[in-house]
Protein backbone atom coordinates (compact mmCIF):
# COMPACT_ATOMS: atom_id res chain seq x y z
CA UNK A 1 0.00 0.00 0.00
CA UNK A 2 1.50 3.28 -1.00
CA UNK A 3 0.85 6.92 0.11
CA UNK A 4 -0.30 8.82 -2.49
CA UNK A 5 0.14 12.69 -0.97
CA UNK A 6 -0.97 14.76 1.19
CA UNK A 7 0.00 17.20 3.59
CA UNK A 8 2.83 16.79 6.11
CA UNK A 9 3.03 17.31 9.99
CA UNK A 10 0.71 17.68 12.34
CA UNK A 11 -2.27 18.30 10.29
CA UNK A 12 -2.65 15.79 7.64
CA UNK A 13 -6.04 16.83 6.17
CA UNK A 14 -6.12 14.91 2.70
CA UNK A 15 -4.21 11.16 2.38
CA UNK A 16 -4.53 8.96 -0.69
CA UNK A 17 -3.76 5.56 -0.68
CA UNK A 18 -3.60 2.88 -3.62
CA UNK A 19 -5.29 -0.47 -3.06
CA UNK A 20 -4.78 -2.52 -5.89
CA UNK A 21 -6.81 -0.79 -8.57
CA UNK A 22 -8.71 1.66 -6.07
CA UNK A 23 -7.82 4.56 -4.80
CA UNK A 24 -8.60 6.11 -1.55
CA UNK A 25 -9.35 9.60 -0.11
CA UNK A 26 -9.47 10.63 3.05
CA UNK A 27 -10.50 14.23 3.71
CA UNK A 28 -12.47 14.13 7.26
CA UNK A 29 -14.80 9.84 7.51
CA UNK A 30 -13.69 7.03 7.82
CA UNK A 31 -12.84 5.42 4.52
CA UNK A 32 -14.11 1.20 4.77
CA UNK A 33 -13.05 -0.53 1.69
CA UNK A 34 -13.75 -4.34 1.51
CA UNK A 35 -13.34 -6.88 -1.70
CA UNK A 36 -16.06 -9.10 -2.17
CA UNK A 37 -13.78 -11.47 -4.13
CA UNK A 38 -11.11 -11.80 -1.26
CA UNK A 39 -13.07 -10.74 2.30
CA UNK A 40 -9.93 -8.20 2.97
CA UNK A 41 -10.70 -5.04 4.43
CA UNK A 42 -9.05 -1.63 4.96
CA UNK A 43 -10.30 0.72 7.58
CA UNK A 44 -8.63 4.59 7.19
CA UNK A 45 -9.03 7.71 8.64
CA UNK A 46 -7.31 11.17 8.51
CA UNK A 47 -4.63 11.33 11.34
CA UNK A 48 -6.14 12.70 14.34
CA UNK A 49 -9.55 11.95 13.67
CA UNK A 50 -12.05 10.88 16.54
CA UNK A 51 -12.47 6.83 15.70
CA UNK A 52 -10.14 4.14 16.43
CA UNK A 53 -9.42 2.15 13.15
CA UNK A 54 -8.07 -0.63 14.68
CA UNK A 55 -11.04 -1.03 17.47
CA UNK A 56 -13.37 -0.97 14.99
CA UNK A 57 -11.66 -3.62 13.03
CA UNK A 58 -11.29 -5.64 16.13
CA UNK A 59 -15.20 -5.41 16.90
CA UNK A 60 -16.12 -6.19 13.27
CA UNK A 61 -13.68 -9.54 13.23
CA UNK A 62 -15.32 -10.57 16.35
CA UNK A 63 -18.82 -10.36 14.96
CA UNK A 64 -17.66 -12.00 11.75
CA UNK A 65 -14.71 -14.37 12.16
CA UNK A 66 -11.14 -13.62 10.44
CA UNK A 67 -8.02 -11.69 11.23
CA UNK A 68 -6.37 -8.68 11.20
CA UNK A 69 -4.84 -5.57 13.24
CA UNK A 70 -4.01 -2.00 12.97
CA UNK A 71 -3.73 1.33 14.65
CA UNK A 72 -6.17 4.21 15.47
CA UNK A 73 -6.07 5.91 11.88
CA UNK A 74 -5.49 2.53 9.91
CA UNK A 75 -6.38 -1.05 10.11
CA UNK A 76 -6.68 -4.05 7.74
CA UNK A 77 -7.54 -7.32 8.14
CA UNK A 78 -10.12 -10.16 6.54
CA UNK A 79 -13.24 -11.58 7.31
CA UNK A 80 -13.64 -15.59 7.37
CA UNK A 81 -16.48 -15.77 5.05
CA UNK A 82 -16.13 -13.30 2.02
CA UNK A 83 -20.19 -13.86 1.45
CA UNK A 84 -20.13 -11.45 4.60
CA UNK A 85 -18.61 -8.85 3.88
CA UNK A 86 -21.37 -6.44 2.75
CA UNK A 87 -22.62 -7.39 6.32
CA UNK A 88 -19.40 -6.47 7.98
CA UNK A 89 -19.02 -3.25 6.02
CA UNK A 90 -22.53 -2.29 7.17
CA UNK A 91 -21.66 -3.26 10.56
CA UNK A 92 -19.02 -0.80 10.83
CA UNK A 93 -20.77 1.57 9.09
CA UNK A 94 -23.28 2.04 11.95
CA UNK A 95 -20.71 1.81 14.70
CA UNK A 96 -19.00 5.33 12.61
CA UNK A 97 -22.52 6.90 11.68
CA UNK A 98 -21.30 7.51 8.47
Amino acid sequence: MASEGGTQGGGMRNVRWRVGAVRLVLVSKPGLLASRASGHVVFAQTKGSANDMGALLRDTLKQFGGKGGGAKDFAQGSVADATRIADAVAHAKKIVAM
